[in-house]
């Protein structure tokens, strides 16, 4: 597949439609990550405190989006909430931010019709292109720039990978902190952000610009020597892997269980437990029975999404 132009592909596929979380740009609010002005484009369909109508262009790292703002006064005050889930999968009540620009999906289900969002009434939005929500950036809709390439491997996944190894001591090699620390420089790295002086906002920026050191030194960010610093680490990792390896990021939840509230907000919108594995397909039951039935019998003995492989147990 290839794109046309941003918005559309060669299948005509909105790409705008794919949006990410609440509890993904929740943590990243929350850090002021500079990734997430690189890889998501603000709400571009905000419900508004302004008293009528308006637009207006709003640049971020180079790319411009048409931001049009929406009276609340148009809405009632159950259009402007929505279902959603707490950090340990209780369920909550998401009402809007009014004048939002990064906010996420807080329910994975009916997405488009969330915070009084349906299709053509948002600037002729698609059917399921929920403006009211984050979606991704410009940059992730084009056909050719060095930060889309493919990788196998990131770098940064190496760092963060000696900074837990070092932590739990399984090698001796430098430090918890310059691994961890070089983990994320490699991330931003990747994404072009610059180490500088950050600015008062990234809105009418041509990059992304932030300091380094001032992001290490942050209290949710830095480690302090205890338990408490595989957290860090792991949620570190993740976003690192943001876009580039969510398989990656998949293998390393189920391996270590982190970030821990994963598993239960995806259990919380579900009636199954979290899923560890694909199951054999049936051909390997028919036509390979004896493979099959060892290799479940020493997983032992159940074929179920479950059942952890030997690598997670």
């Amino acid at each position: 597949m290839y794109l046309t132009n941003w918005g559309k592909s060669a299948l005509s596929n909105d790409f705008t439609e794919q949006k990410p979380s609440k509890y993904l740009i929740d943590q990243m609010v929350a850090l002021d990550d500079p990734r997430m002005y690189v890889i998501f484009a603000p709400a571009l369909s905000p419900i508004s405190a302004k008293a009528t109508e308006s637009s207006e262009d709003i640049k971020i790292n180079g790319f411009t989006y048409k931001v049009t703002y929406y009276p609340s006064s148009e809405y009632s005050s159950t259009e402007m909430q929505a279902n959603g889930r707490d950090l340990d999968g209780n369920a909550i009540t998401v009402p809007y931010e009014l004048d939002a620009q990064w906010i996420g999906a807080p329910h994975p289900i009916n997405v488009n019709t969330q915070y009084a969002s349906s299709a053509g009434t948002l600037n002729n939005n698609s059917f399921y292109d929920n403006r009211r929500l984050t979606g991704f950036s410009q940059l992730i809709a084009k056909t050719t720039d060095p930060r889309l390439k493919a990788v196998m491997m990131e770098a940064s996944e190496m760092a963060f990978l000696l900074a837990e190894a070092r932590q739990k001591g399984w090698i001796s090699a430098g430090t918890v902190k310059d691994h961890y620390e070089n983990g994320i420089r490699l991330s931003f790295e990747r994404w072009q952000i610059e180490n500088g002086t950050k600015p008062a906002s990234h809105i009418g920026s041509d990059k992304i610009v932030d300091n380094f050191s001032n992001y290490y030194a942050k209290p949710t960010v830095a480690l302090d020597g205890s338990n408490a610093d595989l957290d860090k680490i792991a949620l570190q990792k993740w976003l690192s892997l943001l876009v580039t390896n969510h398989t990656e990021a998949y293998t390393d939840y189920r391996r270590t269980g982190k970030p821990a509230f994963i598993q239960k907000i995806v259990e919380s919108f579900s009636t199954y437990t979290y899923p560890q594995r694909y199951m054999y397909p049936q051909d390997e039951l028919s036509n390979n029975k004896e493979q099959y039935d060892a290799a479940v019998s020493a997983m032992g003995g159940k074929d179920l999404p479950s059942t952890k492989m030997w690598i997670l147990q």
